[in-house]
């Protein structure tokens, strides 16, 4: 099922009206320059960084169009400390990749400076996070753990927990499954029972990327157990925006589960919680999916407006996989004249999952050569990492090709999806029971 989720653990702060309902799309933020650390005196302004915590930097850099100067305050104002570290990740998260790599630089520079074990877990963080935004995952995530394992000697657990999450993340970006699951494991152990708020925010985060990876090998069970997680630890943090977005990452775990009833109930719950914090960010995800889910019960005529929505907002890869929705919707219906007309929007950078449907539905509708888009899905295919990821890009593939009028077709990819199972099957993963 669709695997076009919220980026995990996104961490965002709410972009609200002042009356606290959904206001428009917000597009999305330009780069700031690269930042160095300044030599003179702060202004007023700069001064007020040095008062803020991070909860309240992150809050501005939601609204702000260009960050820099008050990151570049903030920089000046504090030493670095783990804080810094998710100061780095919201960054990047925010589209402000340039501006992450130049607080982690200064962060080196200055630690570089600071001789000690103390600060030693927080150097090899950064370090990680450097080789991470090179994107080095593998190199990333061994000094990431390593940063882990110097914390916990020291016994400090939830750095060490956060950096074992950041090293599982690492992993999975490299394929590595189990290992990183095995991370995200040891991180909630190291947590344990503890009740702060950001314990249990961190609690959801873990769960939320467990669930993440199983979404990806189609393990659609696995991923909506630990997504109820996260929403229960989310919940119990009162982190609003994040229970909203495990909710609708849940969605999917359902429509994978052929749940699209469950999915829009989640979806619908979702889009309150969202609301009430008037967090917007999320709206143009959140009606896709809904429309994913109606059009999945049969309801056409509710669906069609709210995928036609997700494909008018200025944000280019969900109007794109809205694109596609609607391509799939027109052919369903046998109108296929407006299928290819859709299908032209279709376009950009996406994960090798939606270019196999897309690669499908093409070749379904005949405006590419079906010979030549069989021959891509399984080139794709063939870049996975784990047989189940390989199962799970083929079904996607068949299950639009069937949509697009090609019954055959879908047949011959999903047997091969099936013969990925059946390699893949009984493997290394506990406990192997899951529905598909």
């Amino acid at each position: 099922m669709p695997q076009r989720t919220l980026q995990s653990a996104s961490e965002e702060t709410s972009d609200a009206t002042a009356d606290g309902t959904p206001c428009a799309w917000v597009g999305s933020k330009a780069r700031g320059p690269t930042i160095s650390p300044p030599t003179r005196r702060a202004t007023a302004v700069e001064r007020g960084a040095s008062r803020l915590s991070i909860d309240g930097l992150k809050y501005l850099i939601a609204t702000l169009h260009q960050p820099d100067v008050l990151v570049q305050a903030y920089c000046t104002a504090y030493p670095p400390e783990p804080s810094w570290i998710e100061l780095v990740r919201f960054l990047v998260l925010r589209g402000h990749r340039d501006l992450a790599e130049s607080v982690v630089r200064i962060a080196q520079g200055t630690l570089r400076s600071r001789p000690g074990s103390a600060v030693e877990s927080l150097r090899l963080a950064f370090d990680g996070w450097s080789l991470k935004l090179r994107d080095r995952a593998a190199a990333a995530a061994l000094h990431l753990s390593r940063a882990a394992g110097v914390a916990l000697r020291a016994r400090r657990w939830y750095e060490g927990a956060v950096s074992l999450w950041h090293s599982g993340e690492a992993l999975v970006e490299t394929g590595q499954f189990v290992r990183a699951i095995s991370h995200f494991r040891r991180a909630r152990v190291l947590l344990g029972s503890r009740q702060s708020r950001r314990a249990l925010t961190m609690l959801g985060h873990l769960w939320r990327s467990e669930g993440a990876v199983f979404q990806r090998l189609g393990l659609h069970g696995r991923s909506r157990a630990c997504l109820l997680q996260a929403r229960q630890m989310y919940g119990e943090a009162g982190h609003s925006v994040e229970e909203g977005h495990a909710l609708i990452e849940l969605s999917l775990a359902l429509l994978g589960e052929g749940k699209p009833a469950e999915a829009k109930a989640v979806l619908c719950e979702a889009g309150s919680i969202l609301h009430r914090a008037g967090h917007q960010t999320c709206w143009p995800i959140l009606t896709l999916n809904l429309g994913i889910a109606l059009a999945e019960m049969g309801h056409h005529r509710e669906s069609l407006p709210l995928l036609t929505e997700a494909r008018s907002v200025p944000e280019l890869k969900t109007a794109a996989y809205a694109a596609l929705e609607l391509a799939r919707l027109h052919a369903c219906q046998g109108q296929p004249d407006q299928a290819r007309e859709a299908l032209q929007d279709a376009v950009g950078t996406c994960d090798t999952v939606e270019q196999a449907r897309r690669l499908a539905l093409q070749g379904a509708l005949g405006t590419r050569p079906r010979a030549e888009a069989h021959m891509k899905i399984l080139a794709l295919a063939q870049t996975t990492y784990h047989p189940l990821e390989e199962a799970t890009l083929l079904f996607e593939a068949a299950r639009y090709a069937n949509a697009g009028g090609a019954p055959g077709w879908s047949l011959e990819l999903s047997l091969r999806a099936y013969s990925c199972l059946k390699a893949a099957w009984p493997s290394n993963w506990p406990n192997n029971q899951d529905s598909r």
